[in-house]
């Protein structure tokens, strides 16, 4: 009578499982083989060299310094707390009546400056030319009576005509008398004082009003 072989009897199917452990022991004794022959070699190479043991006791100890922690400042508040039952008086005081306040300034000076006035350029002809009061012949008359014929012109016989320049202003008073031809000898300065000493004349006009003039009056000296 044949006997049947149950599912676990039968080896044959547990062939892969038993493969894999094979393997596996396999690797493991030749990873031990490794190892023992690595640490084998370390230790022969490591009698071969000196080593220093050193105690730990004997390892200085460095200790970093640490930046020293700047005090903390305590601040304290201190509330000044009145009693409740203090009575504080009130500085403003109202009022309920109107105040008009009216801002009173000094009264301003008020000072006049009178304007810049252009000098007027001195004309050397106008519509109506500036003459000596009561014309031609009171001017002549006016130079015979005040003229004085100097001594050294008489001594050194000098004669001719003086040339006098000046400007009748728009009042008739001259200004700015001076000679512009001299025969000297005294003449000169006897012509200038005489001019000096005539009065306003009347002014000259353009378009009937008065203007500067500039007019040249001759002075004859003659030995007679």
């Amino acid at each position: 009578m044949n006997r049947k072989k149950t599912s676990r009897a039968d080896l044959e199917s547990k062939r892969p499982v038993f493969t894999q452990i094979g393997f596996v022991v396999a690797l493991s004794i030749a990873l031990l083989a490794f190892e023992w022959k690595t640490t084998d070699r370390l230790s022969i190479m490591l009698d071969n060299i000196p080593v220093t043991i050193i105690e730990q006791d004997e390892l200085p100890v460095i200790i970093p310094e640490l930046p020293k922690p700047e005090p903390i400042q305590k601040v304290s508040s201190i509330l000044d707390i009145k009693d409740d039952n203090v009575e504080i008086k009130n500085e403003i005081q109202f009022s309920n009546e109107l105040q008009v306040i009216v801002e009173v300034k000094p009264v301003e000076r008020i000072v006049y400056i009178e304007p810049e006035v252009i000098e007027e350029i001195p004309v050397d002809w106008a519509e109506v030319m500036a003459e000596f009061q009561g014309g031609e012949g009171a001017r002549l008359a006016f130079l015979r009576q005040h003229i004085t014929y100097p001594m050294m012109a008489r001594r050194l016989q000098i004669q001719g005509t003086v040339y006098v320049e000046f400007i009748v202003e728009r009042d008739g008073s001259l200004t700015d008398i001076k000679i512009i031809r001299g025969i000297g000898g005294g003449c000169d300065e006897e012509a200038l004082r005489v001019a000096q000493l005539m009065p306003k004349w009347i002014p000259a006009k353009q378009r009937g009003k008065p203007v500067r003039f500039k007019a040249r009056m001759p002075i004859k000296f003659e030995l007679r």
